[in-house]
């Protein structure tokens, strides 16, 4: 696969997942461009530049901030032109609890962090990929939105919440030359979730080299026709 000279925006590009994109994007020659929070570097993503002719850029920037997510969008504009493709990956759990126990306060930051943050790059990055007539957005939604379990009532309702922003999004960029997918995994193979779960099967779960492989397919000019699908990535569960 080849992304020389186009630009990938990825979102959470910190974490277990964030980083396996930004490799894979790296890896088939894109620019890539990721919000951090200030102080933030991401090694791995420096170390693994060489493997293609992109570069990374990283800029400080709060993902549920419309003046700042603006600023990031227009920096990179400037910068690469595009973007091309955006990943969202960013995103947080909390939970544990019934809904009649939850805090507004955790209320609003699950639907902040994970859905806003989403609404907020896909509204700065459709008008210059609709512009151009081509652009992938692919949001990374989960299973518990597909299937709801008891005591994560906040992180379900916005994971469900990325889910209806991108059909959304489908229906809006029909016949535009941009597609909006999503893909909806079960639990991800991270060192965070083997920490707090170690009693669990970790051959079951999702690995995140596998996501990204899918991901950049749905990046592909061969993925063109796929527009407005959300794939369950369910490993063995």
């Amino acid at each position: 696969m080849d992304f020389s000279g186009r630009t990938a925006i990825v979102t959470g590009g910190k974490g277990a997942l964030g980083s396996e994109l930004v490799r894979s994007f790296l890896g088939a020659g894109a620019n890539v461009a990721i919000p951090v929070r200030p102080g933030s570097i991401l090694e791995d993503a420096r170390a693994d530049s060489h493997q293609g002719s992109g570069r990374v850029v990283e800029r400080a920037c709060d993902v549920t901030a419309e003046r700042d997510v603006a600023g990031f969008v227009s920096a990179i504009r400037k910068e690469f032109g595009g973007p091309d493709f955006l990943m969202h990956a960013a995103g947080g759990y909390d939970g544990g609890k019934r809904v009649d126990e939850t805090s507004s306060d955790m209320w609003d930051r699950m639907l902040s962090l994970n859905l806003r943050s989403a609404f907020l790059f896909a509204k700065e990055v459709l008008p210059s990929m609709l512009s151009k007539g081509d652009g992938r957005l692919v949001f990374v939604s989960a299973a518990t939105a597909l299937r709801p379990a008891a005591r994560s009532g906040a992180y379900a309702v916005a994971k469900r919440g990325i889910l209806t922003l991108m059909e959304v999004l489908a229906e809006e960029v029909k016949g535009t030359g941009v597609t909006a997918n999503a893909v909806a995994p079960s639990v991800i193979d991270t060192p965070a979730n083997r920490v707090s779960m170690p009693d669990a099967d970790w051959k079951r779960w999702v690995r995140p080299e596998d996501m990204a492989s899918i991901i950049l397919y749905l990046c592909s000019p061969g993925a063109r026709e796929i527009n407005g699908a959300t794939l369950p990535l369910r490993g063995g569960m």
